[in-house]
């Protein structure tokens, strides 16, 4: 691929005509993207150990229709150290058209924020104008728990004669 001023082109097969060889050239007109306010979440404040649906609005601004794009859904940067969520399928994309793709997410145990990518594209098998395709959204999630779950190993941490009941309270922090 060649990229320029002008767009970008895909080397066809060259081609070889006696002392003269000949590279053919098409215009890339693909092109998916994807931007931080195009991510939202079902619940934006969920808590730990409970399920939320990532929805992430995919835009194909080429001219040309497109089938079978992946969507890789990840918990922390893909590029570096993530957690895979999961990969959606869209079936095909018209013309500078966008679509919402959604995926549920387990949220792990622990509360805090997480950094929710979205990579449209990520194994590059369909050639684009550009692979900008990717972006996140942080959410904040809740550690709540019940206390009363807790009760048992709270009477015996500090070792004390001291005992209590710890029925039905919610903390979240």
């Amino acid at each position: 691929m060649i990229s320029g001023q002008g767009g970008s082109l895909n080397l066809l097969e060259p081609y070889q005509t006696g002392a003269y060889t000949y590279d053919q050239f098409e215009p890339i007109t693909t092109d998916f993207n994807i931007n931080a306010p195009d991510i939202s979440f079902s619940n934006p404040t969920p808590q730990a150990l409970t399920t939320v649906t990532v929805h992430a609005l995919v835009h194909n601004s080429g001219e040309v229709t497109t089938n079978d794009i992946l969507v890789r859904f990840c918990n922390g940067n893909p590029d570096t150290d993530s957690t895979h969520i999961g990969y959606r399928v869209v079936s095909g994309m018209g013309i500078e058209s966008s679509q919402v793709v959604s995926q549920e997410w387990g949220i792990p145990r622990l509360g805090g924020n997480y950094f929710i990518y979205v990579d449209i594209n990520p194994s590059r098998s369909i050639s684009e104008f550009d692979y900008n395709n990717k972006a996140f959204k942080t959410i904040s999630i809740l550690l709540c728990y019940n206390l009363a779950e807790f009760g048992t190993a709270l009477t015996q941490w500090p070792a004390s004669s001291s005992s209590f009941d710890l029925i039905g309270i919610t903390n979240c922090e």
